[in-house]
């Protein structure tokens, strides 16, 4: 008889044609699996084969349907009855909170909402893109709501470790081993900022020296204030790179566990022999660290948190986790149930005697059941989202229209313009005047980012709530202190980067101005949660800050264009591309067709064909054309919709940069790096490269007048 446990794994593919590298793995490593379970069939005689498994589908690229059930199940017990039963811990997940979203909680769909910022390349891909330069290690750079939501989930954990948990959970063992957090990241870029914030990192400075950085959480972190490593280090990342590099492992560490690594290799060559025993790599310590995290005397005894990426491929059994970050996505039932059970094992199972009103007690006379006492899990992050199969359905191929320049309209109707990837913004004097009034608001999005989350279970009405509250404490002149100096770094050193701190004082009045008044609170009422600062991006702030420092410098005059060093200008002559969406026939365009998003990009491209003063224009699609700015801290493009080539009445050929559907995303960034870097930076040059002037105007609020508001951006241009 052979008992086959986690038997989801075990399976004959039928799989055939082009399949992801991991399905192919996953297939793979089942068919060795299914035909070993044949071949012990042929040798022995097999009576019977059970399969166990807490997730019975098959999985993705099996060639079934994905999370369908396997056809010989005989019995589903699954994870609603396990709690029901009282078999696992009670999980506590976001059931509200103070934002505006009205299906998920915030904090329930977290990835849903920052994966958009966070790193997207796992760390080997970035190293093997450095081609052998050594990656310098930075402050870890994370999207303020992840940093809000591990704020307000360390204090929860903090303040149940600190003998809350005590409270209807009637064990002592408890008491005796810290709970375990647990952060499940989706690559190791990911894995490593997240590790790097809650637990510390260290670099090397100017002279070469290596200095540590405290992480944020001192239960956490793996320096003290001082920046000295801590002897047992609280928190262990677990990923393919960090067991490729086995740098946690080091000399210091060995020294520390010295007797606990001693009984594991004791342990170990009693399994393997001696030999064996005395060829453990640094990797296999590691994996022995993480596979004992929670047990005492163990090399894990001590760990308190764990940031992962591959934790659902480890066998792992540890029974004190009681609180769970997913940060990846989350596409089945399968995944959810899989990271959701790292923290419902229960630590005791032990049967406590409960009276009429439910109430536990030891007398025997009132015992009228007995059952296991509940024990608590509390995830974020996770949506538990339910995934259905279906039959596939073959859809008809789409129609394709071949969108190109035609060579017989270049010479009258070819628009060039300027590849720019930067501004270069040169002063003039020491003055620093600042004017804030043309620059919108820097917002806290109440709405988005939730300053209280309830925590709730079905299987009870008790709620748990996370709040913002540890960074409220913090002062505020500190903060403004922090923003200047940030400030200074980034936009006031020199070109050999040293900072011009004679500045100091004067830009700090201005950050403090731009605090009371710039800085707006939406869906919060009280001013103290301006300090949801802190969690922001330093550079994304002081960006916003330098954009209303020095105004009068936005011209042509102090602005200058960086240019793509390979390409300096580009043209319409290199469109060329497919596309399945509606087009509109063009005449006045040296590309034949312009490509509908929308319909009024088809009434923007009729109108200029009709308008006497437009010599030629072109759809910004297949061709190339952007504007480069600056948002939360990171470099990002703008693609406008058309550019068109006008003529004054005086005969004069001006290009126009047209916006006609209203830059629905980072609108007020977008706008202002047109208008204050862009154009400035182009029109600055124009007379050296022999191109007409630019210009910019956006169509974004009624469709219905684009003719009169075309002829009257002309006629404004005489002026």
């Amino acid at each position: 008889m052979i008992l086959n446990d986690e038997a989801h794994h075990c399976y004959l593919p039928k799989q055939k044609g082009r399949t992801k590298d991991t399905e192919r793995d996953e297939n793979a490593k089942a068919s060795i699996w299914f035909n070993g379970l044949l071949r012990l069939a042929q040798k022995f005689k097999l009576t019977a084969v059970y399969d166990l498994s807490a997730t019975p589908y098959y999985l993705q690229g099996s060639g079934y349907t994905p999370y369908s059930l396997f056809d010989w199940v005989v019995s589903d017990f699954g994870l609603i009855e396990a709690i029901e039963a009282g078999l696992v811990k009670i999980p506590y997940l976001p059931e509200s909170d103070s934002t505006q979203e009205l299906t998920l909680p915030v904090l329930r769909n977290l990835y849903e909402h920052v994966k958009a910022d966070l790193p997207k390349k796992g760390l080997r891909t970035k190293k093997k893109e450095a081609k052998g330069t050594k990656l310098s290690e930075v402050p870890p750079n994370l999207p303020p709501l992840v940093k809000g939501a591990l704020d307000q989930f360390y204090v929860h954990y903090k303040k149940y470790a600190e003998n809350e948990r005590e409270k209807g959970e009637a064990s002592v063992d408890l008491l005796t081993r810290p709970p375990v957090f647990i952060a499940v990241c989706n690559n190791t870029s990911v894995s490593k900022e997240v590790y790097k914030f809650v637990a510390g990192y260290e670099f090397e400075d100017e002279h070469g020296e290596t200095r540590a950085v405290s992480g944020h959480y001192d239960l956490f972190s793996n320096y003290d204030e001082q920046g000295r490593t801590k002897k047992k280090a609280p928190t262990l990342i677990i990923d393919s790179e960090a067991l490729d590099e086995g740098e946690q492992i080091n000399d210091e560490f060995k020294k520390i566990f010295a007797s606990e690594i001693k009984t594991f290799k004791r342990d170990y060559a009693q399994l393997h022999g001696q030999g064996a025993a005395e060829k453990i790599t640094d990797a296999e310590i590691l994996r022995k660290v993480v596979n004992t995290v929670g047990e005492p005397g163990k090399l894990g005894g001590h760990i308190r948190c764990v940031v992962s990426v591959s934790m659902l491929t480890e066998g792992w059994d540890c029974n004190t986790v009681t609180h769970i970050m997913g940060l990846r996505a989350f596409g089945s039932q399968l995944l959810c149930e899989q990271v959701a059970g790292r923290a419902l094992r229960r630590m005791n199972y032990f049967l406590q005697g409960y009276d009429k009103q439910g109430n536990p007690t030891t007398d025997k006379r009132k015992i009228v059941i007995k059952k296991f006492p509940p024990e608590y899990a509390h995830i974020i992050g996770v949506p538990f989202k339910f995934f259905k199969g279906g039959e596939a359905t073959t859809a008809e191929p789409p129609e394709y229209t071949f969108v190109q320049a035609i060579p017989e309209r270049q010479q009258s109707h070819q628009i060039e313009f300027p590849n720019i990837e930067g501004y270069r913004v040169e002063y003039a004097d020491d003055e620093l005047r600042y004017d804030f009034s043309a620059i919108e608001n820097y917002e806290i999005d109440g709405s988005k980012f939730p300053i209280e989350t309830t925590m709730g279970t079905a299987f009870s009405g008790e709620e748990q709530k996370l709040e913002v509250r540890e960074v409220l404490e913090r002062r505020e002149q500190t903060l403004i202190y922090l923003l200047t100096k940030e400030l200074i770094q980034y936009h006031f050193s020199d070109d050999e980067n040293r900072p011009h701190f004679h500045k100091f004082h004067q830009l700090k009045a201005i950050v403090s101005h731009w605090y009371h008044n710039k800085v707006i609170l939406l869906n919060i009422q009280d001013d103290n949660y301006k300090k949801l600062l802190y969690f922001d991006s330093p550079k994304s702030i002081v960006d916003h800050i330098s954009r209303g420092i020095n105004p009068h410098i936005n011209t042509a005059e102090y602005i200058k264009p960086v240019f793509n060093f390979h390409n300096k200008f580009s043209s319409t002559q290199y469109v060329s591309g497919h596309t399945v969406k509606e087009v509109y026939t063009t005449h006045k365009s040296h590309v034949n067709y312009v490509v509908m998003d929308s319909g009024w990009e088809g009434v923007c491209a009729k109108t200029l064909e009709e308008l006497d003063a437009v010599d030629s224009y072109v759809k910004n699609q297949f061709l190339g054309f952007v504007v480069p700015y600056v948002k939360d801290g990171q470099d990002r493009l703008y693609y406008p919709d058309f550019l068109v080539r006008v003529r004054r009445k005086d005969g004069v050929l001006v290009n126009l940069v047209i916006e006609i559907t209203g830059m629905n995303k980072d609108k007020a960034e977008k706008k202002w790096y047109v208008e204050n870097r862009w154009l400035p930076a182009v029109n600055a040059v124009k007379d050296k490269y022999g191109y007409a002037e630019w210009h910019f105007i956006e169509i974004a609020n009624d469709i219905r007048n684009i003719k009169n508001e075309l002829i009257d951006k002309v006629k404004s241009l005489l002026k």
